[in-house]
């Protein structure tokens, strides 16, 4: 007997865009792929047009919503898979209501988005960016950065990412402090002072958002928090736009109320040409592509590839 190939629908721009690394896996696999490509997230309209006729859905940072996934359990749809950690796109109510499986990737790139962090954070400390432009430019710029042994790191947000920027941190002579949005028990008390936002944030002379996006830290950075912030603070945001009240950040930028902004993720993305932050020299701007590294993309994309076997087979 012949038994037919799982149908997924594979919509994560990294596993997308390394599609023919994976080809000979994914059928070894018995699976079918069908690849749906973006530049950040295929649209509701896009999904839904094919959705009805998988077992399974490998998403990124789609809109996971109630109307794709009563199309989907109308049809074949079993699981959807999260490539990655985030899930603030996730309806998990409709997840429930339409009895479908889900799983994310936890633990699967936090020393990748670790490493950016630390690069973003060097990069502003050290005016790498102007430098660069200058001495490209026919100028021998000379600019005098910070030095970081001694300074305060705030972190909000202790996983796997968190925990490994406090680490390279820690090595690099900074003196980290933990952040969280409400009381948590902390196991590691003993080894970094701990926090609940926004306590003491007017010390703090570089702060990273590596949490995740919920009700209650949406917009933490606003201009409330931002007016108490000191003037020569470097924010770095590696996890979700949302989190930041753009119009506060850039006017803030604007008037020096704080110094310099590093941002791998955007309230919508990709970020609109017209957008007032990027006009600003003070700011370096990523792509959401914090984890995109070779090593990372192979494994993160093995194992969902490993979860939906699991969850089509009923094991």
């Amino acid at each position: 007997m012949v038994l037919s190939m799982l149908r997924v629908l594979i919509s994560a721009p990294p596993f997308v865009n390394n599609m023919k690394k994976f080809e000979s896996i994914i059928s070894d696999a018995g699976i079918k792929p069908i690849w749906l490509q973006s530049d950040q997230a295929a649209s509701e309209d896009e999904i839904i047009s094919v959705i009805s006729d998988v077992d399974a859905w490998i998403l990124g940072d789609d809109l996971c919503t109630a109307k794709i996934l009563e199309c989907g359990s109308n049809g074949n749809l079993k699981a959807v898979v999260k490539w990655g950690i985030g899930t603030d796109n996730i309806d998990f109510e409709a997840i429930e209501k339409f009895g479908l499986k889900f799983s994310n990737t936890p633990n699967m790139f936090g020393n990748e988005v670790a490493d950016l962090a630390i690069c973003y954070l060097v990069a502003l400390a050290r005016k790498i960016i102007p430098i660069h432009l200058g001495v490209k430019s026919g100028a021998w710029t000379k600019l005098t950065g910070k030095s970081l042994e001694g300074k305060k790191l705030g972190i909000v947000g202790f996983g796997d990412i968190g925990r490994q920027i406090a680490s390279r941190a820690t090595i690099m002579g900074l003196d980290v402090i933990v952040y969280e949005v409400a009381e948590f028990d902390y196991p590691d008390n003993e080894k970094y002072e701990v926090r609940i936002w926004p306590e003491n944030i007017e010390d703090l002379d570089f702060l990273i958002l590596s949490c995740s996006l919920n009700a209650t830290n949406l917009r933490m950075i606003n201009s409330n928090t931002l007016s108490k912030m000191k003037r020569d603070l470097n924010l770095i945001n590696i996890s979700r736009g949302g989190l930041i009240d753009t119009k506060a950040l850039t006017f803030s930028l604007q008037e020096g109320r704080i110094e310099g902004a590093a941002l791998d993720v955007f309230e919508k993305e990709p970020i609109e040409s017209n957008d007032p932050i990027l006009k600003l020299e003070n700011v370096i701007f990523g792509s959401h592509n914090a984890s995109n590294t070779v090593e990372a993309v192979t494994r993160t994309s093995l194992q969902t590839l490993a979860i939906v076997k699991k969850f089509c087979s009923g094991t």
